[in-house]
């Protein structure tokens, strides 16, 4: 059962080393193909590490014998409500969505100080019409890009090295599923189902987009070649 609370973020470690400042200071890199499908051990770039969805880490400096050493490296507060996420993590920076609304953050990963925030501001009314999207279920990166759903049915991009949005495109109807991203002959896609409620203004909102029959659907992105 979904309760609403005040969550905390929470990271244990081993050791703490000193690398974030440095990571900060080297050109960002972006996150490309061959990184999804092969993520470095240090990275979390998508819901359950890779793509087969085993959540498994490769990562083994922290082991059955010595887990009971853990020590608190940082906690951080976050916006009550709903909680779904799982961060994403890449080169020593944590992209984290805060319950409640869309309040996206990226975080140092070793100290947890705020690099970056963003808040969007949504429609006052937007619970008489959208009742299910108050919670962020993932995060999605590529390139030098954060990919986040928004309650209002919008998808944005975020620059991640400085949250400043890119682009943002109407999706006609609310979030109701995970988006998965997935690549085809070297292109990647991502997959956004939507719906929850009637489409038959979605033409309206998003002229592009012709709604099929029924109640929901699946949107589908790529980036321009």
């Amino acid at each position: 059962m979904m309760r609403s609370v005040c969550v905390v973020c929470l990271c244990a470690v081993l050791g703490l080393m000193d690398t974030a400042t440095a990571q900060q200071q080297q050109p960002f890199v972006p996150v490309t193909d061959e990184m999804l499908l092969n993520p470095d051990p240090a990275d979390w770039l998508m819901i359950h590490r890779t793509y087969d969805f085993s959540g498994y880490s490769p990562l083994d400096q922290i082991n059955r014998d010595n887990v009971g050493q853990l020590k608190l490296a940082w906690m951080r507060a976050m916006d009550s409500g709903p909680q779904e996420i799982r961060p994403l993590v890449y080169d020593g920076v944590m992209y984290i969505a805060h319950p409640g609304g869309d309040h996206i953050q990226a975080l140092d990963a070793t100290t947890g100080d705020l690099i970056w925030d963003y808040k969007r501001q949504l429609p006052e009314d937007i619970r008489e019409y959208s009742g299910a999207g108050n919670r962020t279920r993932n995060l999605a990166i590529y390139g030098n890009k954060i990919y986040h759903l928004t309650w209002d049915a919008f998808i944005v991009a975020l620059h991640a090295e400085t949250g400043q949005v890119l682009w943002e495109t109407i999706l006609g109807s609310q979030i109701t599923g995970y988006p998965v991203t997935y690549a085809v002959e070297g292109r990647q896609y991502l997959a956004v189902p939507v719906g929850g409620g009637t489409l038959a203004n979605l033409s309206t909102y998003t002229p592009e987009l012709e709604a099929p029959s029924g109640s929901n659907m699946i949107v589908t992105f790529v980036l321009p070649e």
